[in-house]
């Protein structure tokens, strides 16, 4: 396969990174918007967000398969320096797909500090309905619909903590 492309393809493959790029900082938005409100503690909005966020994730793939799919019929596959292949074959879309990759970078950061935070936040309630079940004299368990209740019959719940 060449590696250059026809000249009608690089006005598309511009407008795919563009597309990729704009659907990856939207999700990127989305995903601070996120960490605002797990570091303040409105967890009561997060259902929204992630509803929101699942669907800005759906569009960024699928922006992202198109952008794949498009490099990947001129001959630029994954074994390719892309950013070198930009600069020699379509430097006018250089400066997009370096965007693309550094939202891309920082959607990855913001994702995994965001599940850090929540995993934290899951650990530390559930040392705290230990301690208030403990402090209870209930032993903790699980009835079958996965539910967490104490020793003595009555169910726990950390929405009501």
């Amino acid at each position: 396969m060449s590696n250059t492309p026809d000249t009608p393809t690089y006005p598309l493959l511009l407008s795919l990174v563009q597309t990729a790029h704009a659907a990856l900082d939207q999700l990127l938005q989305l995903l601070l918007q996120e960490q605002n409100l797990l570091t303040h503690n409105q967890i009561d909005q997060l259902a929204a967000l992630s509803l929101q966020k699942h669907q800005a994730a759906s569009v960024a793939e699928t922006a992202g398969e198109r952008l794949q799919t498009a490099l990947q019929s001129i001959g630029v596959d994954n074994d390719i320096d892309v950013a070198a292949w930009f600069t020699r074959y379509a430097p006018e879309s250089l400066e997009a797909w370096q965007q693309l990759r550094e939202t891309a970078r920082q959607a990855a950061l913001y994702n995994r500090s965001n599940g850090q935070l929540i995993e934290t936040r899951r650990q530390l309630l559930d040392q705290f309905v230990t301690q208030l079940a403990s402090a209870r004299g209930d032993s903790l368990s699980y009835s079958k619909a996965g539910q967490l209740r104490g020793g003595s019959g009555g169910s726990l719940s950390r929405d009501k903590i």
